[in-house]
């Protein structure tokens, strides 16, 4: 192959050639050959990601995530990168990176049945158990995690939320939030920020400072952190199903997890006492405990009406 690649080989080539000896079980040869497309394509995508598959079929974790890392680099959100990370962490035991690939995954242009097809794969081997137990020992997420989302990253901040009712519906939203809305739902005007220092630390994450010199619009409370609760029934099994163009269901045995959204803004809705239960039993187990749900928060069922204003 390396005579062929120096004449010009094209990709189809070189991929049939490495797959050929996948087909014949002759992964050191696999390797070799995908080895030496990286050499002549540095910048090739697919011949990354084929060498951390012929990784982890030789069971060489460690070298597969060298490859993925070099894959990350041209192309971190091909859903050819995400289907071959999903496979070599649950091979690894990171099986966070493995939910965290497959959650990705599905925000691409991926066919319907590789995402089947990576959702088997978590059944078969890394969905937890009702007290947040994977099949077999989790093994460290170190490098793994830092090639998804950062939801996805068991070892960041704590993500605390907090649940209130409104007109009959479950909504969620980070608890520190709560406070500073209930007071500018009330009527409070600029002078609110000086009270909340850690929120405006929090929000400068993501907007400019220029939202401290008046009264904010409600989005800029948007929930993000509610994409966690969806997450957490991902390691169950209960994958999220996009039903409009406006709002995806996670469905359980107990009901359903709802996320809407409305341009910038996400709101996070449950319509069942029985899931909220679940998720405040379930969630102190996954995730090094960092997400937790508390409530009814009265400051924030105070604040919904004005924070749900559309």
């Amino acid at each position: 192959m390396g005579d062929l690649l120096k004449r010009g080989m094209d990709a189809p080539a070189a991929r049939q050639a490495v797959m050929v000896c996948w087909f014949q079980n002759d992964l050191t040869r696999a390797a070799s050959l995908a080895r030496r497309w990286t050499s002549h394509e540095p910048q090739n995508l697919e011949a990354w990601v084929m060498l951390a598959e012929t990784c982890t079929r030789q069971q060489h974790p460690e070298e597969a995530l060298t490859a993925l890392e070099q894959a990350a680099k041209i192309d971190g959100n091909h859903p050819l990168f995400w289907r071959a990370l999903c496979l070599a962490a649950l091979q690894a035991g990171a099986f966070y990176t493995a939910h965290g690939a497959v959650a990705a995954a599905r925000y691409t242009d991926i066919r319907p049945e590789m995402l089947a097809e990576m959702e088997k794969w978590l059944r078969d081997g890394g969905l937890v158990d009702t007290r947040g137990r994977f099949p077999r020992p989790q093994a460290s997420e170190i490098g793994w995690q830092d090639l998804v989302p950062r939801l996805w990253q068991p070892n960041r901040e704590d993500i605390r939320l907090c649940w209130g009712k409104l007109r009959g519906r479950i909504l969620v939203y980070p608890l520190d939030f709560a406070a500073p809305a209930a007071d500018f739902a009330g009527g409070g005007g600029p002078g609110v920020w000086m009270h909340y220092p850690a929120v405006v630390e929090k929000l400068s994450r993501t907007y400019e400072t220029t939202f401290l010199q008046g009264v904010p619009s409600p989005e800029i409370f948007n929930p993000f952190q509610a994409y966690f609760l969806q997450a957490a029934l991902h390691l169950c099994g209960f994958f999220p199903v996009q039903v409009t163009s406006q709002k995806w269901v996670s469905q359980t045995p107990v009901g359903g997890l709802e996320i809407h959204i409305f341009g910038s803004r996400h709101f996070c809705s449950i319509e069942d006492d029985a899931l909220l239960a679940f998720l405040c039993s379930f969630l102190p187990n996954v995730f090094n405990g960092r997400i937790t749900l508390t409530g009814p928060n009265a400051e924030l069922e105070y604040a919904l009406p004005w924070l749900t204003r559309i």
